[in-house]
C-alpha cells in the first residue's frame, strides 16, 4: 500500500508571488484532482474523488440533504444535495450572508423545490 494512500486531501498555500510556479508543478501531476484558490492556494484530492461522492457515500437514503459552501469544490456537493446555501460571492445559487443565516433558513423548512 502507498504511505499516502490513507490521505484525503492536502492543502497548500503558498506566496502569491509563487502561485504561478506551484500551480505548474501541480498540473503536471496525474491522478489528483486540484481545486484553486487564487492568488495563495490549492486543495488536493485524488482524482475522482469529491464532496459529492462523499455525500453518496455516507448519507443514508430518503433524507433530506441540505449543503453550505462556498467555492468551486463544494459544486459536486451542491449536486447531489436536496438544497444548497452559497456563503460568498464566488458562485451563483441560492445565496446567504452567513452559514448561520443557511442554518436558519434549513431549520424553517429549508429552499427544496
Amino acid at each position: 500500500m502507498h504511505p499516502l494512500s490513507d490521505i484525503l486531501k492536502v492543502l497548500i498555500w503558498v506566496d502569491a508571488q509563487e502561485y504561478d510556479t506551484v500551480k505548474r508543478m501541480l498540473d503536471s501531476i496525474e491522478d489528483i484532482s486540484i481545486t484553486y484558490y487564487e492568488p495563495k492556494g490549492f486543495e488536493l484530492s485524488a482524482k475522482g474523488i469529491d464532496k459529492g461522492k462523499a455525500i453518496i457515500h455516507y448519507v443514508q437514503d430518503n433524507i433530506p440533504i441540505y449543503s453550505i459552501g462556498n467555492d468551486t469544490n463544494d459544486l459536486p456537493m451542491f449536486e447531489v444535495s436536496d438544497a444548497s446555501y452559497i456563503v460568498g460571492n464566488k458562485l451563483t445559487g441560492h445565496r446567504v450572508e452567513s452559514v448561520s443565516e443557511a442554518i436558519i433558513e434549513i431549520l424553517k423548512g429549508g429552499n427544496i423545490e
